[in-house]
């Protein structure tokens, strides 16, 4: 199991780095797809804070949203281990919201067999080794 940030993004030069939600309601947005789980996660999560943000585009994959982000369309909300590595290189900024942070669990399951496939026991050997890590860059 794993705690998973999800963070404000942007590459816009007027954007404010520490804010309200309402702050942003001006600024175009880029966000997943309508019917993901991440895109529903996000979007409970703005209705639950009460804000409406100004969606210009969607996109089904993080690459694709980090992509228009990069190019100073917009400002977005992706896990932080995907955005990691940009604002590391400044390629991303960080935006601070003032309302609580956006959190989400990720678990691993499966069923109970006497035998697993090789390729499932590699990725859940992998799975186990693995750790999100947040940067000293999000501590509140």
């Amino acid at each position: 199991m794993w705690e998973v940030e999800f963070v404000l993004v942007s590459n816009l030069r007027e954007a404010p780095r520490r804010c309200a939600l309402a702050d942003l309601k001006r600024f175009p947005f880029i966000l997943y797809q309508k019917g993901s789980r991440i895109e529903d996660l996000i979007d409970r999560y703005f209705s639950e804070t009460g804000f409406s943000p100004k969606v210009i585009m969607t996109f089904d994959t993080a690459e694709a949203i980090k992509a228009m982000i990069r190019a100073g369309l917009g400002i977005s909300m992706l896990p932080m281990w995907i955005v990691d590595a940009d604002l590391k290189r400044g390629s991303l900024s960080l935006i601070r919201q003032r309302e609580r942070r956006l959190l989400s669990r990720v678990e691993l399951v499966s069923r109970k067999v006497s035998r697993l496939p090789h390729a499932v026991q590699a990725f859940i050997g992998s799975a186990r080794g693995f750790r999100f890590r947040a940067p000293r860059l999000l501590e509140h």
